[in-house]
Parts: structure tokens; sequence; C-alpha cells
């Protein structure tokens, strides 16, 4: 709070709207933040009322005056209060100076006495432990102080003192209100505070469950990874075991031979014979996905059959490997290959057919 005092004559103009608009912001900010200058504000407000009561204002300051305070009969009313006080101590002054003109020879303790009893309609009340029961007895402190105040003097005074307690009591309840505000503000902030704490909690807790989902995951990675692991070293094992040991034989077989022609393909085999392998010779390009090659009797009995066989390149052309089934499957005989093209969402498709013969050796 800014303690520094204002000079009376800037707050008179203030009042009287003599002020530029840059002075009076300055003003009416000030008295809005610090108290002791609204105090003196009012003070000098109260000093041009009993002014202007009295008629010691100028010609041009009464007019200023009354456009300011008298506009309405509230402002009107409120000028009561001075002129009744100054009327009735001046008729307090000539009642004292006439009682003191008849008594005039009495002691002055009989004056003191007479002076000092209380209005008939203001019966004085006894003094209690609560605040409100002290204001009597110090207004008849400042009465007896005051000889020229009487029984009206103490009703204008005590009239002043509610007026003061009532706007004591009217600051007071602003005060508190606006603390009640602040308080519930602070209140506001500290349930925010906590809903974020709850919420920042809740994040943990969401971070804490999924660094352990993600470890579960690596884990069960690693025990696939290690499970693939495995699996190829028994694929590895089982391949060594089934691996051939025997020589590789190769039959080349070209479309267009028939079983009547006498120059079909010989492959003789010995008694120890493992692996087996036909070379189908494709007349052209084909653009057929995969091929199934069956391998049937003279007399058309099925024998072999072997899907999703793919071409290669060999040489200037294309053609289709066969490995025919090790372990004697094949007797000595005549046999055809039937080649068909294979393509997705369609029935195979005939190519071509091939003829050879199996002989012992």
């Amino acid at each position: 709070m800014n303690s520094k005092s204002e000079d009376p004559e800037v707050l008179l103009r203030y009042l009287l709207d003599e002020l530029p608009d840059a002075e009076r912001t300055r003003i009416e900010q000030r008295f809005f933040t610090d108290e002791d200058y609204y105090e003196q504000l009012l003070a000098v407000e109260d000093e041009l009322r009993y002014d202007f009561v009295q008629g010691r204002l100028s010609a041009a300051r009464g007019q200023s005056f009354e456009r300011r305070f008298l506009g309405t009969s509230r402002d009107r009313n409120s000028l009561d209060f001075p002129g009744a006080l100054l009327s009735g101590l001046s008729a307090r002054k000539e009642a004292a100076r006439k009682e003191a003109a008849r008594n005039k020879g009495k002691g002055k303790k009989e004056l003191a006495q007479s002076t000092q009893q209380p209005g008939s309609d203001f019966p004085r009340r006894s003094a209690g432990h609560h605040i409100w029961a002290k204001i009597p007895a110090r207004l008849d402190a400042i009465i007896a102080a005051n000889p020229m105040l009487g029984a009206r003097g103490f009703r204008l005074a005590f009239s002043a003192t509610g007026v003061i307690l009532v706007a004591a009591f009217g600051l007071m309840i602003q005060r508190t209100i606006a603390y009640r505000s602040q308080l519930n503000q602070i209140r506001q902030e500290i349930t925010n505070q906590r809903e974020l704490q709850a919420q920042i909690g809740m994040q943990d807790k969401r971070l804490g469950e999924l660094a352990q989902d993600v470890e579960r995951e690596r884990s069960r990675r690693l025990e696939l990874e290690n499970e693939v692991a495995r699996q190829n070293e028994d694929i590895e094992q089982m391949g060594q075991k089934l691996k051939p040991s025997g020589p590789l034989l190769s039959l080349i077989l070209s479309p267009g031979l028939t079983r009547d022609s006498g120059s079909l393909m010989r492959l003789a085999l010995p008694s120890n014979a493992q692996r087996v392998r036909l070379q189908l010779n494709l007349r052209g390009t084909y653009e057929y996905q995969s091929y199934i090659a069956t391998i049937r009797t003279a007399e058309g009995k099925t024998v072999w059959s072997q899907r999703r066989l793919r071409r290669a390149p060999s040489g200037s052309r294309e053609v289709v490997f066969l490995n025919l089934p090790p372990g004697g499957v094949l007797a000595p005989g005549d046999y055809e290959v039937g080649l068909d093209g294979s393509t997705p969402g369609a029935a195979a498709e005939y190519v071509d057919t091939y003829y050879f013969t199996i002989v012992k050796k």
C-alpha cells in the first residue's frame, strides 16, 4: 500500500471535474489500489460538502459541485447530514452561551455536571464485553469534553459512527468475497494438479505395461529364433541321412518320338542306382507357372506323378527336370511321360508326351 498523500487541492479539482483525463485516470487507478489514498479522497469530499453548505465555495465551484453532487434527489438528501450537524452545533453553541450567562457565578464543577447529562431519548446502556458496548461510553466522553454537544449532538455523532461502521462492514464483506474467490481459485488449481498427477500416474502405468509387453515379445522372438535354428539343424541332419550316395543317371527326352518309331530312348539302370533324372525338352516357350509330369506304363497305368515342376533354361531352349523315385519303382519296360501346364485358377492343359525304355544292366 502506498502511503504517500496527495495535495488536497488536486483531489478537490478531481472532485469538481477540473483535471484533464490523464490526471483523472492516474488518481482513479491509485485510489483503487491504495486504501489510505482513498480515505484521503473521502475526507476531501466531506470538507467540500461542508464548504458548500456554509457557502464558502466560489460561484464557479458551487455550480460544479451542484452538477457533480446534486444531480439526483439522493445526492441532494446526502447534504442533510452536514447541514443538520452545522445547524445543531450553532444552536447548541448559542444555548451554551446563554446558559453560561445565566449561571454566571456558579462553580465550574456544577456547570460540568449539568452538561454531562445525556439526552432523555438516548438512555445510556451498560458497557459489556462486546466491542459494541464501548461505543456509547466513548461518545459520552466526547460529549463531556465538548459542552456544546448535547442530546442532538449525541444523536448526530452516533449516526456518524453508524455510517462509519456500515462502511467498514461493507469493506470487510468485499474483502471476504475477494479472499473467498482467491481461495476457490487455489482449490481449483489444486484439483487440476491432482488430476494432472493422476493422469501422469496412469501414463506411467501404461508405459510400464508396454515395456513388459515389449519384453515378452522379445523373449518370444528369441524362443522362435531358437526353435527355427533347432528345426534347421534337424532338417540338415535328415538331409544328410537321406542324401543318396550313388551316381546321378540322366536321360534327355525330346517330344515328337512315338513308341512305334523304334527309336525310343533307352535307360540302362544298374542294380544299385539311387538317383535318376529325366530332362524333358520343351518345343517352345510357355507361360505356365508350373508343370505336372505323370509317368505311365505302356498299358496306361500311372506309376509316378510329380507336381510344381519349374522350367529352366538349357542352352537355347527350356527344359523341365523330373527326378525319378529311387528304390526300383520303375521296372524294366516301356514308359511314357505326360506333361501338363498349370495356371492358378484354371484347369491343367496338355503340353506334350515323351517315351523311354528302362532296361537292367
